[in-house]
């Protein structure tokens, strides 16, 4: 499946499984692909983000304050994707496909979260 995610793009995963050790979920969701977007901070994804005029520091704690706490876990325990975070990247895939790019990038990343209408992501 990721085989066609650019560097940048599995960066952003690495990233948010890294919020989620850190946060304690029990699954990647949305919100965590969010975070790693911003975490990547170079790719096409997190300029547009930041040209949306907003601090991306707030709106990190935005993100963060809305997720549930619990206790760490390990990087290395493994951490599946949620279903919703399932279908992010399948969006991704899709706007890849419609915009005729061999690549998933940080960009389609963007695409496929706000393709999904509900959850924190959506909502910040």
């Amino acid at each position: 499946m990721f085989d066609r995610f650019n560097s940048r793009a599995l960066q952003v995963l690495f990233y948010a499984r890294s919020q989620v050790s850190q946060l304690g979920s029990s699954a990647v969701e949305p919100a965590h692909i969010l975070l790693g977007v911003l975490d990547e901070g170079n790719g096409l994804g997190s300029r547009i983000v930041a040209r949306t005029g907003g601090s991306l520091d707030d709106l990190r704690r935005d993100i963060v304050r809305r997720l549930p706490r619990r206790e760490t876990i390990s990087e290395s325990d493994d951490i599946p994707f949620s279903t919703p975070c399932e279908r992010v990247l399948q969006y991704a895939a899709e706007e890849a496909d419609r915009l005729l790019h061999k690549a998933i990038g940080t960009e389609h990343l963007l695409l496929g979260l706000l393709r999904e209408e509900r959850g924190i992501a959506a909502e910040v």
